[in-house]
């Protein structure tokens, strides 16, 4: 049988407290609000996000569906039709492929920029002669004509001075493509092997992070942005 007692407790704490509780209750952080934490915090167990996986080039939950670029779709999406860009446009979330060599200019273009997507590119083309791959921001279906590379420097990592600072402002950056060129040479930064990762910290800014694996030296190759 309940105690009368408590429940009699319960009953004037509830009328007594009611507003205390509300203030609480509405005080409190949950996973959905935007709140900032400040002081001393300390967190136990892993903290998983999309923006964690992609500074730190963790691959393991990009599980979407693949898209596989082929040398030959990668050329054809050189100012192709519909058709052609459509067949070189990444997915999101997931480690796409690239198997173009640059034996000609290629194009590959990113999917949609949405707020806190990433998506990747595995290089497993040996691209190794003197005609650009160029990454487009924007161009695919549905992208829309705001998307921009966020203002950074784009650079391969462990190869000081084989990057590039992207134009326009922190306020208004303005580059649209991204564009590697590699030396007609076996000693080019981005190697088979490479990932590039792209992760919109805000919609329509990509943000790049390259995890290179070179050829030979790595001492070759690089990097520029355009603006249309």
């Amino acid at each position: 049988m309940a105690s009368t007692t408590k429940g009699n407790i319960k009953n004037r704490l509830r009328r007594t407290h009611a507003r205390d509780m509300d203030d609480m209750a509405d005080s409190m952080v949950t996973l959905t609000d935007a709140q900032t934490l400040s002081g001393f915090n300390t967190f136990t167990g892993g903290i998983s996000s999309n923006y964690l996986d992609f500074a730190t080039g963790n691959c393991n939950n990009l599980t979407g569906t693949v898209v596989a670029i082929t040398d030959a779709e990668a050329d054809a999406g050189v100012g192709g039709n519909a058709a052609a860009i459509l067949a070189a446009t990444m997915n999101a979330g997931a480690l796409n492929t690239s198997a173009h060599d640059t034996g000609a200019a290629g194009a590959i273009y990113l999917p949609v920029c949405a707020a806190d997507t990433h998506t990747a590119l595995h290089i497993i083309g040996d691209m190794d002669e003197a005609n650009t791959f160029t990454i487009f921001a924007r161009g695919a279906v549905g992208a829309g004509t705001d998307v921009v590379f966020s203002k950074q420097t784009i650079a391969a990592n462990g190869k000081g001075g084989i990057g590039v600072i992207t134009s326009g402002t922190p306020a208004t950056p303005t580059a649209i493509k991204l564009i590697y060129t590699p030396a007609a040479a076996n000693t080019n930064v981005m190697g088979i092997g490479t990932i590039m990762h792209f992760y919109a910290p805000i919609a329509n800014r990509w943000l790049v992070k390259i995890d290179a694996i070179a050829e030979g030296t790595g001492a070759t190759g690089t990097f520029t942005t355009a603006t249309s």
